[in-house]
């Protein structure tokens, strides 16, 4: 939460008007939560289900607590998008059908 890419990112949403991440702020991102979460790719990507790469920076994103309203900025996607994204994540890793809300919960809880 307190790590370089993160602030950078939040500093991205405090412009007027918001920033979108860059390929290299998703790169630093990505390598920060594999770092600190070796277990978070695996979960996520396994032989029977692979994120696309979109898919898996909503991911990320949702792990470092942005908001659905800040994830739809830095990735530069309208809200309905990444609603949608979310809960085909869920059904797609999870098998659930369910809300966008259920996907951020079991996110949150991937060590």
């Amino acid at each position: 939460m307190e790590s370089d890419i993160v602030t950078h990112l939040r500093e991205l949403l405090a412009q007027n008007p918001p920033a979108e991440a860059s390929l290299a702020d998703m790169r630093a991102l990505k390598s920060l939560v594999n770092e600190q979460l070796p277990m978070f790719y695996g979960t996520l990507n396994t032989e029977s289900c692979t994120l696309n790469p979109i898919e898996y920076e909503v991911c990320l994103l949702i792990r470092v607590h942005f908001s659905p309203a800040d994830i739809c900025k830095l990735l530069g996607r309208s809200d309905s998008y990444i609603a949608v994204t979310r809960r085909r994540i869920l059904q797609k890793v999870y098998g659930i059908d369910g809300k966008p809300k259920d996907l951020d919960d079991r996110i949150l809880a991937i060590q």
